[in-house]
């Protein structure tokens, strides 16, 4: 790596975003968001429409034997989600709670398993529960709930909440645009051997992303129809963006004399204690293994603080 120049880090004349306060729309939207969030079931004795929720015992047979993962035991499905086959939830609509009710459904070709995919199947259900979402009414018992007095004390909080996500949204905006014109503006020649443990570093994010969808990354570019090393160079151009940030953030660090105090590290291990309800054991396990990521975090609020205030 050869580091020819780096562009000037004060005084760019990007246009600091004002952000605005929340909307009726933004608040009414909010305000559906929480009461849906809160919904409660009540059971009912009617049969099932189309939104209830069935709470069943279900097993699918394949030509009278059952098959590896058919089973289930009081299995809350929501019907109308589209959540299992198709065909499935609509023949538990109108059924009532302790009936059994065979369901018949045909796999779709493209299923993941090769062995049901496009074959008829009975799933034999025992229906425990049939119960429906009731959406709370908006009121002062309703705010309550949330240690709040009235409805209005509600809608303060909501609003502040809307312009706090608004104006981090602008600022996040407002330093990528930084960053990126820092990236221009500066003369950093990078050679492969700088970008390996970049590319690796993404490469690892990829990986426990689709872990989290039950995939390898491995499975992945095989869907995708690409090489690992075709992989490699598509994220390339963002891992050489990444690096440069990672050298001009280094150079703005040393330039300014930023540092790490063990009062910043006290005060965001506090932060993050709160914010995760901690324990103190697991503060002190951060201290005692990620204290290098602690102080990366630190140092990244202090650079990006820098910027917004000499920047406008």
């Amino acid at each position: 790596m050869k580091i020819n120049n780096i562009c000037e880090y004060k005084g760019l004349k990007i246009g600091k975003p004002v952000t605005a306060q929340a909307t009726d729309e933004e608040l009414e939207q909010a305000l559906n968001d929480i009461l849906s969030q809160n919904v409660e079931e009540v059971e009912k004795e009617e049969a099932a429409v189309n939104g209830d929720i069935a709470y069943i015992d279900f097993e699918g047979f394949l030509d009278g034997v059952p098959f590896e993962g058919g089973k289930g035991e009081n299995y809350g499905l929501a019907l109308g989600s589209g959540t299992f086959i198709p065909g499935f939830e609509e023949q538990l609509v109108g059924h009532k709670k302790g009936e059994d009710v065979e369901v018949n459904v045909t796999f779709p070709e493209n299923y993941h398993s090769e062995d049901l995919a496009g074959k008829p199947v009975i799933f034999k259900c025992k229906i425990h529960a049939i119960k429906e979402k009731k959406v709370p009414e908006l009121n002062d018992d309703f705010a309550r709930k949330f240690e709040l007095n009235n409805v209005e004390e509600v809608k303060q909080v909501l609003k502040e909440q809307i312009f706090i996500q608004k104006s981090n949204k602008d600022l996040n905006e407002y330093l990528t645009k930084v960053w990126d014109k820092l990236c221009e503006g500066s003369d950093i020649e990078l050679v492969d051997e700088d970008l390996e443990d970049k590319i690796n570093q993404m490469i690892s994010y990829y990986e426990n992303s689709m872990a989290q969808y039950g995939m390898t990354l491995d499975q992945f570019l095989e869907m995708s129809q690409k090489t690992k090393e075709a992989f490699k160079e598509e994220i390339k151009p963002e891992a050489v963006k990444t690096k440069k940030i990672d050298v001009i953030f280094s150079q703005i660090v040393e330039k300014e004399g930023f540092e790490v105090s063990e009062e910043d590290i006290q005060k965001e291990l506090n932060a993050m204690k709160a914010y995760y309800g901690l324990e103190d054991a697991d503060v002190e396990k951060i201290k005692n293994e990620n204290l290098d990521n602690v102080k990366k975090e630190i140092l990244k609020t202090k650079v990006s603080t820098f910027l917004l205030k000499n920047n406008d």
